[in-house]
């Protein structure tokens, strides 16, 4: 009930707001809470998100008394209610009053315990899962092996009470037309409750972000949310406007698979993973796995794309020869194939392949129901291959969640050596441990000829640009300094020196 501050007559008002003008032309009420006739309910708007796949628009939906703090941002939900139509200004408001609100179950895999377990004793188990995944994609077959074992993750530990990520976060850098597109949404397919997204879209943002509407605060969900215990496919990582609190996000339970361009649509091997990308530092550390794609086909991956693309047209040899004729056709065109097929690194090619709804209830089976853990063989292994390659913590913790990975693909409950073969095996491979190769003379033979040339004295622009020229390490000023320590040149000012060879 209110009451009118000029009139003092008391009115019932329905309102969510400030209370409507009196009949004395009067905009001001007090409110008795304590009448009486006073109904006090809680009620909530909240505005519905579509996934990205639909059109993006949202609607209004309210929620009263117990209904209220139901819905959390990410969540897709089921909603019933009364669609009810509002005169604002010249425009109706439509919304909707929710009477029930239920959670949503966005998919369901079928399970079959014994059909599963019966899988994983194949013996080209991890050949079979990448040419069902992947079945259109010819090459890169370190890709595809890295992406499987992202797809399955590591186990969840602890250390003290602090969660160590058990994710695999893939990286892939290369131009234009190399197939990175069609690899993350093969991915996005193979797994439950993931989604693919691309940079370019300016509606897609990495965390949940608030923003203001007729003045009132919401929150949109971001793209980790929306695919939480899934794969977040994303395209065109480096057009995402909010990569600055990358770090923080990733430590959700959701696993990304990013693409970015290569500057100039070409990967220069003479350049660092930084030089070639236009991503900051610390968002290319988030990252466990980086690969590259080169626009380089090997002979065996030019026979690869040939057979795939022979056989889509196979119908039209049936159609314009004989069957006897396409027969000995075929069989030519299989034996050449054949006989440019060899063993991979990682698995062994096959036409084999099973149904992907299949594999997505494998890997959905093999996630929540299998926690491998190290054996004694594999820690030694894994310790002795970081201490030779002198490997920094986080590169450690990524080599014992692949060995977790290749472990839960085959649903063992500890992993074996062969597992921690294969982890270091692919790790080392990547391009993150791969330095790069440049065509660099020694510091002493740059600077006698430059001594040569333009004599002893050097100022510190043109030293500098020679140590950046024959050194990996980004530290000049320390390079500098051993330089005049040993006696190879000496300090005459600030901003000269004298070439002592």
């Amino acid at each position: 009930m209110h009451e009118c501050t000029v009139c003092n007559k008391l009115r019932r008002l329905n309102t969510t707001n400030n209370s409507p003008q009196c009949s004395c032309k009067n905009k001001q009420h007090l409110f008795h809470s304590n009448h009486p006739e006073t109904t006090i309910e809680e009620s909530q708007t909240i505005l519905v998100q579509l996934l990205p796949e639909y059109q993006m628009n949202t609607i209004e939906i309210v929620l009263q008394n117990e209904l209220c703090n139901r819905a959390e941002p990410g969540e897709v939900y089921d909603f019933v209610g009364q669609v009810e139509i509002q005169l604002k200004g010249e425009s109706y408001h439509t919304f909707l009053v929710a009477n029930n609100i239920r959670r949503h179950i966005r998919e369901r895999v079928e399970i079959n315990k014994e059909d599963f377990i019966a899988f994983s004793k194949k013996k080209n188990l991890m050949g079979i899962l990448i040419n069902s995944v992947f079945e259109n994609i010819a090459g890169n077959e370190l890709i595809k092996a890295g992406l499987l074992m992202a797809m399955f993750g590591g186990t969840e530990k602890y250390t003290g009470s602090v969660a160590v990520s058990d994710k695999i976060h893939v990286l892939i850098i290369g131009g234009a037309g190399l197939g990175k597109t069609k690899t993350l949404k093969d991915s996005a397919k193979a797994v439950t409750n993931s989604k693919y997204f691309t940079g370019e879209n300016d509606h897609h943002f990495l965390s949940n972000k608030t923003t203001t509407r007729k003045k009132q605060h919401s929150t949109k969900c971001g793209i980790i949310k929306l695919a939480q215990n899934g794969l977040c496919c994303i395209d065109n990582l480096e057009e995402i406007r909010d990569l600055y609190n990358l770090s923080d996000i990733l430590l959700n339970n959701t696993t990304v698979v990013a693409t970015t361009r290569s500057k100039n649509n070409t990967f220069d091997s003479t350049k660092t993973i930084k030089e070639n990308t236009n991503l900051p530092t610390d968002v290319l550390d988030c990252f466990n796995l980086t690969f590259v794609i080169k626009d380089t086909l090997t002979t065996k991956e030019n026979y690869e794309i040939s057979s795939k693309m022979l056989k889509r047209i196979e119908g039209s040899f049936v159609t314009n020869f004989n069957s006897s004729c396409t027969t000995e056709t075929t069989t030519k065109l299989d034996k050449l194939f054949q006989k440019a097929r060899n063993t991979h690194s990682f698995y062994k090619e096959t036409d084999e392949s099973v149904n992907i709804n299949f594999i997505r209830g494998y890997i959905e089976y093999a996630k929540s129901h299998c926690k491998p853990r190290l054996s004694r063989e594999s820690q030694e292994h894994l310790i002795a291959y970081a201490r030779e390659n002198k490997l920094t913590t986080k590169s450690l913790e990524t080599l014992i969640n692949i060995t977790e990975s290749n472990a839960k693909m085959h649903l063992m409950s500890t992993t074996d050596l062969n597992c921690a073969m294969f982890a270091t095996k692919i790790f080392k491979e990547t391009s993150q441990t791969k330095t790069v190769t440049k065509s660099k003379v020694k510091i002493e033979d740059a600077l006698k000829n430059y001594r040569a040339e333009f004599g002893t004295r050097i100022n510190k622009a043109a030293l500098i640009k020679i140590i950046e020229e024959t050194n990996d390490d980004t530290n000049v000023h320390k390079i500098l300094d051993k330089l005049n320590y040993r006696g190879i040149i000496i300090r005459r000012n600030k901003e000269e020196f004298k070439i002592d060879l």
